[in-house]
């Protein structure tokens, strides 16, 4: 049976052997920390010696790792090895093999015509998965009722996940009308606000597949005809925001804006759904001001981002 440090990448197990994790080198001082510390007169003492060396050197490989990627990623442009050794105080052959290292993990890229590096999609990956392991409903939910309060509307959350729309939330409005708006309800692409919005921020693709797949009338006022929902769509891109009076429903209307994650995909929208007398084919400035203003929140919130709606 093979151990823990067998089974791991042939690259992994590589990097144990450069940088002395398997046992046959002694530990290294990771950049920013000191071999000795200070006791409570002030003066240095050797720190305590330990015959774990193999694990210390682990940590402190772990955190070069580290200190590496959060370097590049809050750079705001690639670096030479010689610029990332000189900040994290090590040498250019260790940050070098690390480079390396992280390059075949896909954690960093390197650019071929400067050989600076920069961030890896997997990296990108981690980051989205993380941010979205956030609970997005409690996340969301005190801006909800903050909408709700200001328009006096119900405020709707909905999720983008695998090309579709499907809501999440609500908070009832402050009328005595109830508005029926079931959470885990599907949306669709073609008839809703949300489903609009989608449909606008994502690749051309996704909206060719919604017109080849047929545009089912679902009231009298759903848009049918291929090329009035390509305008629709251009238009709600240009203006940031999207309607769908008498659409999904006669007599209602949802007026929604997208939230953007950190890479400038449309990660859900929120919305207020009313009569159509309360909520025109294009909203009022209050509420389009209250709109933008609930996903720069959110946006921020989750993904640290502060992009709402305008169209980039």
């Amino acid at each position: 049976m093979l151990s823990k440090r067998e089974a791991l990448p042939r690259q992994m197990r590589e990097w144990y052997r450069r940088e002395g994790l398997d046992g046959s080198a002694a530990p290294q001082q990771i950049p920013g920390q000191s071999a000795r510390r200070k006791n409570g007169s002030g003066t240095a003492t050797p720190m305590p010696k330990t015959s774990q060396n193999a694990s210390v050197d682990g940590v402190w490989a772990v955190s070069l790792a580290f200190q590496i990627l959060e370097t590049l990623a809050q750079g705001e442009r690639p670096w030479r090895v010689t610029d990332l050794a000189k900040e994290l105080g090590t040498s250019k052959t260790r940050i070098f093999r690390y480079l390396q290292t992280l390059m075949n993990l896909g954690y960093v890229s390197q650019e071929a015509d400067t050989d600076r590096y920069r961030i890896g999609i997997r990296l990108a990956f981690l980051g989205n998965a993380a941010a979205m392991s956030f609970d997005i409903v409690a996340m969301s939910r005190p801006t909800l009722h903050r909408l709700r309060d200001t328009l006096r509307q119900a405020a709707i959350l909905s999720k983008v996940e695998n090309g579709k729309v499907f809501i999440v939330d609500k908070v009832d409005g402050l009328s005595t009308l109830s508005i029926n708006a079931a959470i885990g309800t599907l949306l669709g692409l073609h008839n809703s606000a949300q489903g609009k919005l989608l449909l606008a921020y994502s690749e051309p693709a996704l909206l060719g597949r919604t017109l080849e797949a047929g545009l089912k009338p679902v009231t009298p006022s759903t848009i049918t005809d291929p090329t009035r929902l390509a305008s629709e769509i251009a238009l709600v891109r240009e203006r940031g925001w999207a309607t769908a009076p008498n659409e999904t429903l006669t007599g209602l209307n949802v007026a929604a804006v997208p939230i953007f994650d950190h890479g400038g995909q449309v990660a859900a929208t929120i919305g207020i759904l009313g009569s159509v007398d309360e909520i025109g084919r294009e909203p009022s400035a209050e509420q389009l001001a209250a709109l933008k203003a609930a996903a720069h929140d959110i946006s921020t919130r989750l993904y640290g981002t502060g992009k709402s709606s305008q169209p980039f």
